[in-house]
């Protein structure tokens, strides 16, 4: 990361943008140190009890990552950024800013969701399941698993991840985590239709926009709390990027 240009951050035009940051977690040596040197002490522990070295790289290098981002839009020091998880584990920004964030890492990419109100997002690589139909009775909707379903054998695979990485977005910009059961409210399994369809939960559940992301191999989606005015998708790669 040393000796690469900057990356430039533009501010929020209007407070119902959505930003949409994505990245390799293939970085050199030195890009992994830079990563490393940027976390918290709680960080770092935590880095070091994955037992495979392949998950503490993606582990430090996304977060190292959000650090440098998050840093450039308040303005902060990486380092010196600090974090609180909220009620249910989400963790949020000590600084008093009004910026909100969501990580979301998958095989070898990261991404992540920068807004100024609550924001979820969830990516996944989209690798061949063959326990998809098993997993969708399992854990979705009973109308989400029969929508499945009715949707026969074509684009199968395509259609469960839609319809995962939205619930999982879902429950992570509400800061519920695993406290929402995920059969409590169904969205749509189609990837040019991404909508809640209802929450039993939550009779103000409307209030909550979804949007579809796909690149490469990887299927993904972005909620956030009001009306997305306008979602912008950057990737960021190791030379800068520059908007």
């Amino acid at each position: 990361m040393s000796g690469h240009k900057p990356v430039m951050i533009r501010k929020f035009v209007h407070d119902e943008d959505v930003h949409v940051w994505t990245t390799t977690l293939q970085v050199p040596s030195v890009s992994f140190d830079a990563c490393w040197r940027l976390l918290s002490f709680d960080e770092r522990r935590r880095a070091d009890a994955f037992s495979f070295s392949k998950h503490r790289r993606r582990y430090v290098v996304a977060h190292g990552l959000l650090r440098r981002l998050l840093g450039r839009y308040i303005g902060h020091p990486p380092h010196a950024l600090n974090f609180q998880a909220e009620r249910y584990g989400k963790p949020r920004l000590v600084t008093g800013t009004t910026i909100e964030f969501n990580l979301s890492h998958s095989h070898e990419h990261a991404s992540i969701a920068v807004a100024t109100r609550p924001v979820g997002v969830d990516m996944e690589f989209a690798r061949p399941l063959h326990n998809a139909g098993a997993l969708a009775t399992r854990l979705f909707s009973p109308s989400e698993a029969e929508a499945l379903e009715a949707g026969g054998p074509e684009n199968f695979i395509d259609r469960f991840y839609a319809c995962w990485t939205r619930k999982e977005a879902y429950v992570k910009a509400r800061g519920e985590g695993l406290s929402k059961a995920l059969d409590s409210f169904a969205v749509s399994v189609i990837p040019g239709d991404p909508r809640l369809i209802h929450d039993l939960t939550d009779p103000e559940a409307h209030r909550w926009s979804f949007r579809h992301l796909q690149f490469d191999s990887y299927i993904g989606a972005v909620v956030a709390l009001g009306p997305v005015r306008r979602l912008t998708r950057v990737r960021w790669h190791e030379s800068g990027v520059h908007w």
